[in-house]
């Protein structure tokens, strides 16, 4: 069950407004819910469909059908919600670009989105160059946060945050697990976390395909263990 919510005016109305004052007290945001639901629901095993909810947005087209070529450019754990019986709710698209409302309505000469899980191209203002791969880049954050416990780019101030963004290579999960060794998953976020948005992952149907691939995997292993005992 995936929900995307749109706090942008070029998707959204009242109505959806007053639909997420109910609906936000049923869910918990998704850091915390890698203690809080069950092992079946946490943030790992759902990342399959925050994905989804990220093509959802990127696929979204107008009652004409044109392509409102949406980027949420803010995707971080504070803006993905968990639900106890495992529905994924993307909120926040208030910095979002879309087609119709043009960068420079949120541009304003600085830096919107959370430094920790901004894309490089987003850290240099290059507009032709934000796109879906900044949100998948942001993904891969956060995949890297929720196996690891750390993110994978810190520094002491913001500035140096988003140096390390920009210059650093990304850490490989096995640094701080080494069970990540040179596994699908391991490979996966490494991918996603490419500086160069060509480099990354084509599609979010491309990084599910990956995902689920990794979560099949996994449940052979555990099927194959208990056959063996």
């Amino acid at each position: 069950m995936v929900f995307c919510v749109f706090s942008n005016p070029v998707v959204s109305n009242s109505l959806i407004a007053a639909w997420l004052v109910l609906v936000i007290v049923a869910h918990i945001e998704l850091l915390s819910a890698s203690i809080a639901l069950p092992p079946q629901l946490r943030p790992h095993n759902r990342a399959p469909c925050v994905a989804d909810a990220l093509d959802y947005a990127h696929a979204l087209c107008d009652e004409a059908g044109n392509h409102l070529e949406i980027i949420h450019r803010d995707v971080s754990p504070q803006n993905i919600l968990i639900s106890y019986d495992g529905g994924v709710k993307l909120i926040d698209f208030g910095i979002a670009k879309a087609k119709d409302r043009g960068y420079e309505a949120t541009k304003a000469g600085v830096l919107k989105g959370k430094f920790g899980y901004m894309a490089p191209e987003q850290i240099r203002m290059e507009d032709d160059q934000i796109g879906p791969a900044s949100d998948i880049y942001a993904l891969g954050v956060i995949l890297f946060q929720l196996l690891t416990g750390r993110l994978p780019f810190t520094g002491r101030t913001p500035k140096a945050i988003l140096a390390a963004h920009l210059k650093r290579k990304p850490p490989l999960l096995r640094k701080h697990n080494r069970f990540y060794a040179g596994t699908p998953l391991e490979r996966l976020v490494s991918d996603m976390l490419e500086k160069e948005p060509m480099d990354r992952p084509p599609s979010l149907e491309r990084v599910k395909q990956r995902l689920w691939e990794v979560r099949q995997a996994e449940d052979q292993a555990i099927t194959q263990t208990v056959m063996d005992l």
